[in-house]
């Protein structure tokens, strides 16, 4: 078997493999994990009592290496914003004790599964070979209500993956 390498990619399939890391860590099914590109507080609940939004933001390259190593090492770090958001019929009208703290289907529980699957996270392909630096997460934000549906609760993980663009190297 061969050895796994780095490889050059782009932010497209690694934002796939984020999708199907979080489907395998969190079990939820892959109709509610999306990819979006609205504010996950905005983007409409269609189903089900929980599911995670990832949102690409703004990218950056690395200072200094697209000077020093133009096309070869074109370094990116992506922000990735992940909302994980939850419904819960279980708690008085003065409480939300059930919606953030069910074992299984409470908001901290899904903030939980996220953090699992992202923190330190690797891009890898079939080959087992790397695609992205490991990721790094900051958050979630506090957990706040939907403004569209205030039974739906909602928080944001900011994860920020780094990685080598695949850029044609015959043009230099």
């Amino acid at each position: 078997m061969p050895t796994p390498a780095f490889l050059r990619a782009n932010i497209g399939p690694i934002i796939l493999l984020l999708q199907a890391q979080i489907v395998a860590k969190t079990s939820l099914d892959v109709s509610h994990v999306g990819v979006v590109a609205d504010d996950g507080l905005d983007v409409p609940t269609y189903q089900g009592d929980q599911d995670v939004l990832i949102r690409p933001m703004e990218e950056n390259k690395e200072p200094g290496m697209l000077e020093g190593s133009g096309r070869v090492d074109d370094r990116r770090d992506r922000k990735i914003f992940i909302y994980c958001r939850t419904r819960l019929y279980l708690d008085q009208v003065d409480s939300d004790l059930a919606r953030l703290s069910d074992a299984s289907l409470g908001h901290l529980a899904l903030e939980d599964a996220v953090a699992n699957a992202v923190e330190i996270w690797a891009a890898t392909d079939a080959n087992n070979n790397i695609l992205s630096f490991p990721t790094y997460v900051e958050g979630p934000t506090h957990p706040q209500k939907l403004r569209a549906d205030p039974n739906w609760v909602c928080s944001t993980f900011t994860a920020t993956i780094g990685y080598e663009r695949n850029l044609d190297q015959s043009v230099q």
